[in-house]
């Protein structure tokens, strides 16, 4: 190996001078840990790697995953460029383009799950109007016939106690579920169905205490539609999920 500096003579495989201590490898000659036979080749490298990824950069992010795979088979398949250059294309894009379409997928199922997820908020919102879900002695109410029932006087002390403690629970669930259905994390999206089940779950044993001391309380049958739709949503947003997608979140 000749030094380009001194012009003498050097063992092969050594990157210094063994004489003037300069560098041996013309940095023109490599690129990205490739190294070329002339400077022309190694220029013509670096040009086709710059064509094949500059529109690809962070700084840019205008590109869909239709350009990336373009892109990806323009590398594997144009003989033009460079074969240097589009391996390390083909390196520099394919993780790109995996992570774009796991974005694309996952907002796609964070789409139907919230779409579940609001249809479910619908039906509840619509059994606690339309259908009574409580008896109160011999009267079957629905939710705003329970409202109505907050009024004092309406009830025994007793009763009407208990009556706003279940009218304030079922707000509460459906609040969190519209408010969970809204959030960017899809593990809130999922969760939402499963949440008003549970807060129904929890009044509905709960209940079981006035019960023990004489209190004519009782939860119908739509107060049950709104407790199994719920698992039964929440059950198919798990399905809808890739399990990657259920981990990572």
């Amino acid at each position: 190996m000749i030094c380009r500096h001194c012009g003498k003579e050097c063992p092969e495989d050594t990157k210094f001078c063994i004489f003037c201590g300069g560098l041996l490898e013309d940095p023109d000659k490599e690129f990205m840990g490739n190294k070329f036979d002339t400077v022309e080749e190694c220029a013509k490298a670096k040009q086709d790697y710059a064509a094949l990824t500059n529109p690809f950069t962070p700084a840019d992010g205008e590109y869909s995953l239709g350009d990336l795979r373009k892109a990806i088979e323009v590398c594997q398949n144009d003989q033009s460029y460079h074969p240097v250059a589009a391996r390390l294309a083909l390196e520099y894009l394919n993780p790109i383009a995996e992570k774009l379409e796991y974005t694309v997928k996952r907002n796609s199922k964070r789409s139907t799950v919230r779409v579940f997820s609001s249809l479910y908020a619908v039906f509840v919102i619509a059994v606690l109007v339309l259908q009574p879900i409580t008896r109160i002695g011999e009267y079957s109410n629905t939710y705003l016939g329970m409202i109505a029932l907050a009024i004092p006087g309406q009830l025994g002390l007793f009763t009407w106690i208990w009556n706003i403690a279940v009218v304030l629970g079922v707000l509460l669930s459906v609040a969190c579920s519209i408010s969970f259905i809204k959030n960017p994390d899809i593990d809130l999206n999922v969760a939402a169905p499963f949440l008003v089940s549970f807060f129904l779950i929890v009044i509905w044993v709960v209940n079981i205490i006035p019960q023990i001391f004489g209190l004519e309380y009782n939860f119908l049958s739509a107060f049950w539609w709104i407790v199994i739709g719920g698992i039964i949503v929440g059950t198919i947003n798990l399905a809808i999920l890739p399990k990657k997608m259920r981990k990572e979140q």
